[in-house]
């Protein structure tokens, strides 16, 4: 994705148009005809930046911010065009749910207070909530139906990666938990008379019994070393801590093992897809964005003196995407002439040239992932 945005970024410096009209107030991109405006780059900025810093941000830093927002601003309008064109857009009854959902995490007004705390307009909350959700269908409905994994592609991946399969000696133990010292010691005597490990599970008066698998490295310390001394089906006597009374039931030791083929296949094919998904988004947004018309308003470019850093570090990037050809379509079905490409919209006091936009910093967007506007930052 690092790439992608790269290349996104060194397209908006392919193409000057010192001739080109000024934009209307607020509008500082847009893409094929559809706007970005101002307060869209402010909020996602400020979303990036809710802890106040001590240091004030310089103007180049700002710059270089908003050049990385605005790369990932012109990604989505181009998914929420393709999604339009499939009529793919979250209806209003699925936009209310996924809002309702998210509410539901918060006690009664927290959600809103949030909002309030963090500076944060609702209306504009909504429409990144509805910008995350057209990206994750995006990925969902158009790219994963295109992703293919094959049974060799799986079975070297296993080869490859076969320390990711390894697991570690573990302990499967039972744990008894009451706030009453009685109740743990009424459970273990039950448990201590039929051995039946079932019926502890099923019924444990009024402790809590749950079973769990754990790594000896993850134990803490205490119960490590009451563990080490104890044979399967013995228990340690009852302890006490912050959480209440409790003891352990060793179950039994289970020996460092790698994961069989059958059972890791879930795993593999997960990561797999994810490898395949990221490959497939990069050559449709590079298709795309060759054939797009992208205006950006020069008072997001750096002054002459940034401009050579930047046009050295575009170059390459820009001739990755000049070299697609027209199979590039086949990701979206569709068929279309090459575009306008990108034009400057230069301030009436500077000068554009080739190059103008810097570098941007080592992160980038994860669209396959859950999305971060999905939840107002606490």
């Amino acid at each position: 994705m690092k790439r992608l945005l790269l290349l996104c970024l060194a397209l908006l410096v392919c193409t000057a148009c010192s001739s080109a009209p000024r934009e209307e107030e607020g509008v500082v991109a847009r893409v094929n005809g559809r706007p970005i405006y101002l307060n869209q780059l402010e909020f996602q900025h400020d979303m990036l930046h809710l802890e106040i810093s001590a240091a004030a941000p310089t103007v180049a830093g700002l710059k270089q911010e908003y050049g990385q927002i605005l790369g990932q601003l012109i990604m989505l309008a181009l998914v929420q065009e393709e999604m339009e064109a499939r009529d793919l857009i979250p209806s209003k009854e699925e936009l209310k749910k996924a809002e309702a959902d998210i509410r539901a995490d918060y006690p009664p007004g927290a959600f809103e207070q949030v909002l309030v705390d963090e500076y944060i307009d609702l209306e504009t909350w909504r429409k990144q909530l509805k910008g995350q959700l057209i990206l994750e269908r995006f990925f969902q409905q158009v790219l994963r139906p295109q992703v293919r994994i094959e049974y060799t592609e799986a079975e070297a991946y296993y080869q490859e990666h076969i320390q990711e399969f390894s697991l570690p000696p573990r302990l499967r133990l039972a744990v008894l938990l009451a706030q009453d010292k009685d109740a743990v010691d009424k459970a273990l005597d039950r448990y201590r008379q039929g051995r039946d490990m079932t019926a502890l599970l099923a019924e444990s008066g009024s402790a809590t019994a749950r079973e769990i698998t754990v790594r000896d490295s993850q134990l803490p310390e205490k119960w490590r070393d009451l563990l080490a001394k104890l044979q399967p089906g013995q228990a340690t006597g009852v302890l006490h801590d912050e959480a209440g009374y409790q003891s352990l039931i060793l179950i039994e030791r289970l020996p460092a093992a790698v994961l069989p083929p059958a059972q890791a296949y879930p795993l593999i094919e997960q990561a797999l897809a994810e490898i395949k998904l990221q490959e497939a988004f990069e050559k449709w947004l590079s298709a795309k964005i060759a054939k797009a018309k992208i205006t950006v308003s020069a008072h997001l470019l750096p002054r002459d003196s940034e401009a050579a850093q930047a046009d050295d570090s575009g170059r390459g990037e820009m001739n990755l995407l000049g070299d697609q050809g027209e199979s590039q379509d086949e990701v979206s079905g569709e068929s279309h002439e090459q575009g306008e490409g990108v034009i400057m919209e230069p301030a009436e006091d500077q000068e554009v040239d080739q190059g103008d936009l810097e570098e941007p910093v080592e992160t980038a967007p994860q669209p396959a992932k859950q999305p971060a506007g999905k939840r107002p930052a606490q």
